[in-house]
């Protein structure tokens, strides 16, 4: 009987062996699930863990909450859930997370490979522990530009630019991608105007965006919004918001200044009826903040900051087009460096014309006056508001962000000679003849073609003007 009940069910080394495949088989589909909530927080951009992850928390987190409902809707993944070892740890957690995050590292480098070139994008990333820095990648797959996020680097140790440099290098070796030629570096974006690297945040601007950001923080709350909003509506003011300022956007800052000089008689309005009426604890904040807002200088350097950042934000969202050519970028770029310049110089303010030292005397060192005028002495000693302001404020501001637009475009970047969009035509068109298949051109390669075609015949025509 039993020899009988053996063929039929298999020997005991042959169940034992089913029975193991089973557990394993359930195991891997248990971890695989893990998996997938892991992906699933990722992609949705969502914290995974909770300030409270006991189980009786009313919010474990997201990544515990996710397996709770699982495990009431799917009784295979409860019953591995239920166990003491349930594999959601946070270190198991982690290294799901950093698991994930190098199998998607290895998807980018083939993508890098064929190309042989790439841009690299390094930010500042900051966490209440640590200071991190965030790395980005930009490269292209046929016509497409695409931007990948490869992960944060530990720079708590030192933020020196030895240091970092090395953390990059580390990093690119890690994911071998220093066999590859690196074309394009973009470091802190805002950088120009956020005063970490000789910027122009002198204590006038850091009090005018200091200024902006208490004013977000005070109006953020929905009922002192909502206030805001009928006062602007009582003064027949278009509804706008103030934002958060950010430190790696252009854009956000003018944004912003030009929002508070669109809002002002609304904001200031506001807070007059928030100190007269002393309904909360925000009086004394609103107190604070009119009292500058009220003073002559930030008004005038708020003006200031708004007219420069307006062609600052106009090359912002030009680097942002992705119709954009390397060519036009060079031009723009130029462009607005030179508008700095002119706007810098004496001629710009003053119908007085300066008179200047006689060429002959250049490589002399004059020991007796003689009658040019000197533009330092005439502004510092003058008693003109306007041309103190000139001076002390939109000139130095000026000044800085023309020296760190050189700084950061080099010479060769801007030569638009040697980028000319002749060749940028030539590479679209071999890409469009050595495509194998045609029907995976698509409609944006033809634009892109046609876009620098207008680009080639609008560059002639200015030739000649200039010639003309």
């Amino acid at each position: 009987m039993g020899h009988v009940e053996g063929k039929s069910s298999g020997s005991i080394h042959e169940q034992l062996s089913s029975s193991h495949k089973l557990i394993v088989e359930k195991n891997r589909k248990y971890i695989k699930t893990l998996i997938e909530i892991t992906l699933f927080l990722g992609n949705q951009g969502l914290a995974f863990r909770g300030h409270d992850e006991s189980k009786l928390s009313s919010n474990k987190g997201n990544f515990k909450e996710t397996c709770d409902l699982l495990a009431k809707n799917c009784p295979e993944f409860e019953e591995k859930y239920s166990n003491t070892t349930n594999f959601t740890s946070h270190l198991i957690q982690d290294e799901l997370v950093n698991l994930s995050a190098a199998r998607i590292r290895s998807k980018i480098t083939p993508e890098i490979k064929c190309n042989k070139v790439f841009g690299i994008m390094i930010d500042e990333a900051r966490c209440f522990k640590e200071e991190q820095m965030s790395v980005c990648v930009g490269y292209t797959v046929g016509l497409n530009v695409v931007e990948r996020f490869l992960g944060f680097v530990d720079v708590s140790e030192n933020q020196n630019a030895e240091s970092l440099c090395a953390k990059i290098f580390e990093f690119l070796t890690e994911n071998q991608l220093d066999k590859y030629h690196i074309v394009a570096q973009s470091y802190d974006g805002a950088s120009v105007m956020s005063g970490k690297f000789n910027g122009v945040q002198s204590k006038e601007t850091r009090i005018v965006f200091n200024t902006i950001e208490s004013l977000y923080k005070h109006f953020y709350h929905p009922t002192k919004n909502k206030t805001l909003v009928t006062m602007q509506r009582k003064l027949g003011i278009k509804i706008s918001k103030i934002n958060s300022l950010s430190d790696t956007r252009w854009n956000c800052r003018w944004k912003n200044c030009e929002s508070v000089i669109n809002n002002y008689e609304a904001i200031i309005a506001v807070l007059q009826e928030e100190i007269d009426n002393q309904l909360d604890r925000n009086a004394n904040e609103a107190i604070g903040i009119l009292s500058i807002m009220q003073k002559g200088s930030f008004v005038v350097f708020l003006f200031i900051l708004q007219h420069v950042l307006f062609s600052i934000n106009i090359l912002s969202n030009k680097f942002q087009d992705k119709a954009a050519t390397l060519g036009e970028a060079a031009n723009l770029i130029n462009k607005v460096i030179l508008s700095f310049e002119n706007a810098r110089s004496t001629i710009g303010f003053t119908s007085k014309r300066i008179r200047r030292e006689p060429n002959v005397f250049e490589d002399f060192i004059l020991t007796t006056t003689t009658a040019a005028e000197s533009f330092h002495n005439i502004e510092t000693n003058s008693t003109s508001v306007e041309k103190y302001y000139f001076v002390n404020g939109y000139f130095k501001i000026l000044d800085c962000i023309i020296v760190n637009l050189k700084k950061r475009f080099s010479t060769d970047l801007l030569d638009v000679k040697s980028i000319s969009v002749q060749s940028e035509m030539h590479v679209v068109k071999n890409y469009l003849h050595l495509s194998n298949d045609k029907s995976s051109i698509n409609l944006e390669a033809l634009t892109s073609v046609h876009h620098i075609e207008q680009s080639i015949e609008l560059t002639s025509i200015a030739k000649s003007n200039e010639a003309k």
